[in-house]
């Protein structure tokens, strides 16, 4: 696994050994950089069920500002640090171990962007992610949320949010979410 562009481009990150984990390729993430473009510079990101952290190193190589982390293992908490270490980000990132089932308070500080989610494809509850999210007023109207999932996700069911595009990678999905624009609990833009 690798940074593919921006200034820690060909920068190889530590990745899951023996572990029931999937990180998102390369050429997944490539393709994800390549519908979000220019959106990147300058942005505050989120990730969440960061596994290796490579969505929130990808965003800074190229530009973004800054990159909250979050997942809930232990284990991916010190991979993703010694990857913001080899990348020499610590300033530009933090990280936390949380569930992000439970709630996202830890968020209720922050103002994202763009948000990656790569949750579990089995047993993923994408309707209490996207609750979470919501409820934590930690996005505005123009923040833009991409989640990986199957093809057996229902997606039909999640309120204050709509798909503004999906594309078909392989056996994954990446689905592009906007707040609805009824949304009447906007955080206001700083």
């Amino acid at each position: 696994m690798r940074i593919i562009a921006g200034r820690f481009k060909k920068r190889k990150l530590i990745t899951f050994k023996g572990q029931n984990i999937r990180p998102t390729p390369d050429a997944l993430r490539e393709k994800i950089f390549n519908i979000i473009g220019y959106k990147i510079i300058n942005a505050n990101i989120l990730d969440l069920f960061a596994g290796t952290g490579a969505m929130s190193l990808e965003s800074i190589s190229r530009g973004a500002k800054f990159a909250v982390i979050v997942d809930n293992s232990s284990y991916a908490i010190s991979i993703i640090k010694t990857n913001i270490e080899k990348c020499n980000v610590l300033l530009q990132t933090r990280l936390i171990e949380w569930d992000v089932y439970k709630n996202l308070n830890c968020l209720k500080k922050y103002n994202f962007d763009l948000i990656f989610m790569d949750p579990p494809y089995q047993n993923s509850n994408i309707e209490k992610i996207f609750f979470n999210l919501f409820d934590s007023n930690c996005i505005n109207k123009n923040s833009l949320l991409i989640l990986e999932h199957s093809n057996d996700i229902n997606l039909l069911n999640i309120d204050n949010f709509k798909i503004i595009d999906q594309r078909k990678y392989g056996k994954s999905f990446a689905s592009f979410f906007k707040l609805n624009d009824s949304h009447s609990k906007v955080k206001k833009e700083e």
